[in-house]
């Protein structure tokens, strides 16, 4: 039973986060992001997520760019996350 709901959390908080990339966010460094993976810990508490770049020119510096970027941005996503998920505690997000 906790497998199932931590799995549909991180697929919530997943598909949360890519549409937030899409639609909200004006940030350059974050236009090339795609959430590949979130984990979500047992307690839903904490939360890994996964990114990956599109496109391979200067691959190592806009990863760097957009790992700084999406982690500025770390409030942003939880602010949204915790209106749009119904659940007592937002988890906190790791950039990976």
């Amino acid at each position: 039973m906790a497998g199932e709901r931590t799995t549909r959390v991180a697929n919530l908080i997943r598909a949360e986060i890519s549409n937030l990339l899409l639609t909200a966010t004006n940030d350059a460094r974050l236009s090339r992001v795609i959430i590949t993976d979130v984990r979500v810990s047992g307690d839903l508490r904490h939360a890994k997520v996964f990114f990956t770049i599109i496109g391979e020119d200067g691959a190592e510096k806009a990863r760097e760019e957009a790992e700084a970027a999406l982690e500025s941005a770390v409030s942003f996503f939880r602010r949204h996350l915790g209106k749009g998920l119904r659940m007592k505690h937002t988890p906190s997000l790791v950039f990976l």
